[in-house]
């Protein structure tokens, strides 16, 4: 089929304009299957769409990273770090015990290695050290006191003013820790 060029009245000038689905040529930008540009033939879905009533059970899982577990893994060493002072890592082993249950939590929807399992556990049982150990460190301290040394500061606090309580905490000290 022979027709002018589109918009074009002149019928007779240039060369003519021919209908490539006509003349059994390619239509370029759409599929060959005949359907207009933009939709599917029939019987397909759409890319990365399920069909009607199909299970999900091979939908892809959400993928990226757990930044959770690093955070977590932060403040589980800062935890550590900090029961070196007894309790100034308390606070950051217990942001971390949080952070690595939610990052464990979370890492159960990720896909691959962006989960951090093990990042997410190293940072739990860092986090339960960091909180126990200033606990452990101490109950090990007050186990090692003398006999009768707490009755003696206390005694020593009941003291009147304050240059006797200091006087009596001095002269404590040198009985139980003093050179013999």
């Amino acid at each position: 089929m022979t027709t002018p060029y589109p918009g074009n009245n002149n019928a007779g000038a240039g060369e003519p304009y021919q209908d490539p689905q006509a003349a059994g040529g390619q239509n370029f930008g759409q599929p060959n299957s005949g359907q207009p540009y933009g939709q599917q033939p029939y019987g397909q879905q759409p890319y990365g769409q399920q069909p009607y009533g199909s299970d999900y059970s091979s939908a892809p899982q959400a993928t990226g990273s757990n930044g959770v577990a690093v955070a977590a893994l932060v403040f589980a060493i800062l935890g550590i770090l900090g029961c070196l002072l007894l309790i100034f890592g308390l606070p950051f082993a217990l942001i971390g015990l949080i952070l690595s249950i939610i990052a464990l939590v979370r890492g159960k929807k990720l896909a691959g290695k962006g989960k951090r399992k093990g990042m997410s556990i190293t940072a739990l049982v860092l986090s339960i050290i960091g909180l126990l150990a200033p606990v452990i460190i101490v109950a090990v301290l007050f186990a090692s006191l003398p006999d009768g040394f707490l009755d003696d500061l206390q005694a020593c606090q009941e003291a009147g003013s304050q240059a006797s309580q200091q006087e009596c905490f001095s002269k404590t000290f040198e009985y139980y820790y003093g050179e013999n």
